[in-house]
């Protein structure tokens, strides 16, 4: 702990010093003053009092946030006037206890609180009466899996919290089935989960034919099967969009472009070289080759041009490299990708121009950091995850990214992932779930844990608990998001099963089916009407999709713009003072230009007047 409070100390200083903050640390932050500020001091210092709270998704409210926000609350449930506490919360989908969410605040509410009054909701205004039939079945024998384990009891303890399910929507039509993948083809690789997300997509695309101008909502686990399962719908010509946030390595055109920054940074890169020599721009940088050699070095006097090089011989490399790295220099890192991109465009489908406009954006963000080595910009974007949302009908996204939305059609797969996860490296105790943290012990297997006193051991068996807690909540958010049809898609059972696994597929299947194996391609279970869009039962406003909205002919609005400069050129990077806020280096070409001449008085004044203000600590 003494290391522990040292590196804390050393971290506040240098945070403090670059006037640096994390998102969590202005939470951390009120929580430590909450119980040294009374609340009409806060009042005070607002300039106003609160009578009106309203909270929404109370079930991820962090502790570090009520203790922040409790005060408030307590003082205005006491008070006899006409102020108002109001909070709505599902502690079932309480999905984000991984970042600090705490579910049982919402119990400990009655008992902190003064006269607080609990209306349950158990009625859907969503889900059809089929589709709320089979969420009734699925976590009413979730106990029904026979090979939990230690895990039975944290599913025995989450089930009691279950109400059994009403719907307002009585009159929805709608169909569920639980449907196994088939199996990998010859011309596949033999990996049943890759093949369980292809046959997942084909059966998206089966259903967007079917069901036109329904919205269709995929849900995934993870990002990178977003990645795979965007990949498998375009290839099956179905226009997807892409919720989860991936990087942009999942695209052809982005990766010859980058290939390019890699040869400016290394001409002797012969993998670069040679995808760029097989690229569409292969034509565009035999010409780049082949010009005079006075403009490719300013060392070489001739004017004689080259003949046509390839890109694999160094001297052709070497000179592209220059060229680019002179290119990224005077033009910068957004025009220079800009120009690049306009030259690849032609080979490029919608979603690759939509992924060179993402790669655009962060050439664009990253010239303000831009570095003389053109290999960092390949490293920020290696690591910048972006997201891809379009207007199409298909939506795919992770379930946590799902919460709050609804689809006419929900397919559900990679079911086949444990039902805990990646366990966190440290176990944490409490003297009761809404108090802080008063133990800490590393992670550690059985044999370990048999030698640590009983109440350690306990640890272990309440964080696999929470964890398993938090899956099952993650697999309800995932089956409650479907209006009229929930199509959940599991592996088929391998020649060796002997027993349901300890996975969402699992849990599914013993709730659903007798636990019985399950062959390919079979439906095991289903319930309602499988033509239910012929009659969905209720009116639905007509949609207009790329494939059926009239063109309209539209007159283009003239727009003049000043005549561009033979030759563009960076100059002097432009950035506001504010912008310049949290930063502790000072580039010299934000000092003085390069011919000396000193910014204008009226910049000059404007940064100090900043400076003046960061001064101000309280007002």
């Amino acid at each position: 702990f003494k290391l522990l409070d040292k590196f804390h100390s050393h971290y506040q200083r240098f945070k403090s010093q670059y006037r640096a903050l994390r998102f969590d640390d202005v939470t951390q932050g009120l929580a430590r003053a909450a119980d040294a500020v009374q609340v009409d001091n806060a009042s005070f210092r607002l300039d106003a009092r609160l009578r009106h709270l309203l909270l929404d998704e109370f079930q991820d409210t962090s502790l570090a946030q009520w203790t922040v926000l409790r005060p408030f609350a307590q003082r205005i449930t006491a008070a006899k006037s006409d102020g108002s506490f109001f909070c709505v919360g599902d502690v079932k989908q309480a999905i984000y206890g991984w970042r600090g969410g705490v579910a049982e605040i919402f119990d400990a509410v009655d008992s902190e609180l003064k006269d607080i009054e609990t209306t349950p909701l158990d009625t859907s205004f969503r889900s059809s009466p089929v589709v709320i039939d089979t969420v009734n079945r699925i976590f009413e024998h979730l106990q029904d899996h026979e090979n939990l384990g230690e895990l039975a009891s944290a599913v025995v303890n989450w089930q009691r919290q279950f109400n059994r399910h009403q719907t307002a929507r009585a009159k929805y039509n709608g169909y569920t089935c639980l449907q196994a993948a088939r199996r990998p083809n010859d011309d596949e690789p033999d990996d049943q989960k890759q093949t369980t997300l292809r046959y997942a997509a084909e059966e998206v695309a089966r259903l967007s034919q079917l069901a036109p101008g329904h919205s269709i909502g995929v849900l995934v686990r993870r990002n990178e099967a977003v990645r795979q399962l965007i990949f498998h719908l375009r290839d099956l010509g179905i226009d997807a969009s892409e919720e989860g946030g991936n990087t942009l390595l999942d695209s052809a055109a982005v990766r010859v472009l980058l290939s390019l920054i890699q040869l400016a940074d290394h001409p002797g890169d012969q993998v670069a070289a040679y995808h760029l020599e097989t690229s569409p721009l292969a034509n565009d940088l035999h010409a780049l080759a082949a010009r005079p050699r006075s403009e490719a070095s300013d060392d070489e006097s001739t004017d004689e041009p080259t003949p046509t090089p390839s890109l694999l011989q160094p001297r052709a490399a070497g000179r592209v490299a220059r060229l680019i790295r002179r290119q990224l220099m005077s033009d910068g890192y957004g025009p220079t990708i800009y120009y690049w991109s306009r030259r690849l465009a032609d080979a490029c489908n919608q979603r690759e121009l939509r992924r060179l406009e993402k790669l655009l954006g962060l050439a664009y963000a990253y010239e303000a950091t831009a570095t003389p080595r053109p290999r960092d910009f390949l490293q920020f974007v290696e690591t910048q995850k972006v997201r891809d949302p379009s207007a199409a009908d298909v939506r795919v996204m992770t379930v946590h990214q799902s919460k709050g939305l609804q689809f006419d059609i929900v397919v559900v797969t990679e079911l086949e992932t444990d039902l805990i996860g990646q366990r966190d490296q440290l176990v944490t105790g409490r003297p009761s779930r809404t108090s802080p943290i008063d133990r800490v012990c590393r992670r550690a297997g059985k044999e370990v844990r048999a030698l640590l006193p009983e109440s350690w051991q306990r640890l272990f068996t309440e964080a696999d608990e929470l964890d398993m807690a938090e899956s099952l909540c993650v697999l309800y958010v995932a089956v409650t998001r479907a209006i009229h049809a929930l199509h959940l898609i599991v592996g088929p059972s391998s020649e060796t099963e002997r027993s349901l696994h300890k996975t969402f597929g699992g849990l599914v299947r013993a709730a659903l089916t007798d636990g019985e194996r399950i062959e390919p391609q079979a439906i095991a279970f289903e319930h309602g009407d499988k033509h239910w869009y012929e009659n969905p039962g209720v009116e639905r406003t007509a949609r207009r999709t790329s494939s059926t909205a009239p063109t309209e002919s539209l007159t283009p609005l003239p727009v003049r713009l000043a005549a561009p400069a033979e030759r563009r050129s960076r100059n002097l990077e432009r950035v506001s003072p504010s912008g310049l806020e949290g930063g502790s280096r000072v580039k010299l070409s934000d000092v003085s230009s390069d011919d000396g001449i000193e910014r204008s008085d009226s910049l000059r004044r404007g940064t100090l007047i900043h400076a003046w203000f960061e001064q101000i600590l309280w007002i």
